[in-house]
């Protein structure tokens, strides 16, 4: 699934006015959750980094987020702790938030 995301997120249409997406109104818009502040091409380098300072932690945020397992399943995949699994998301979470956002501290 990742690499159809990011292969998805390099193809020349991506993100272009209209883009081939269906138009939304207004209110169909409201209810849609907020877009991320980043580009999925972003994320994944960020990522490909993140596993070459820590590759426990690069594993365990792709398994997390493009595969949506629990914390209990990710702890079993890895074969560590529930407690080791929620610490290296939560240190991985800052950590690409960091390069996502530039290296402002502030995220702005």
């Amino acid at each position: 699934m990742r690499r159809i995301l990011i292969d998805f997120a390099r193809s020349p249409g991506y993100q272009k006015p209209g883009g081939g997406a269906p138009h939304v109104n207004f209110h169909e818009a409201a209810l849609v959750a907020r877009q991320p502040e980043f580009d999925l091409v972003d994320l994944e380098e960020a990522l490909n980094q993140l596993a070459l300072v820590d590759a426990r932690k690069g594993k365990g945020v792709k398994l997390r987020f493009f595969t949506n397992l629990s914390v209990k399943e990710s702890a079993a995949v890895r074969k560590v702790s529930a407690d080791t699994v929620i610490r290296d998301w939560n240190v991985a979470n800052v950590w690409l938030l960091r390069e996502l956002s530039g290296g402002r501290p502030d995220g702005a």
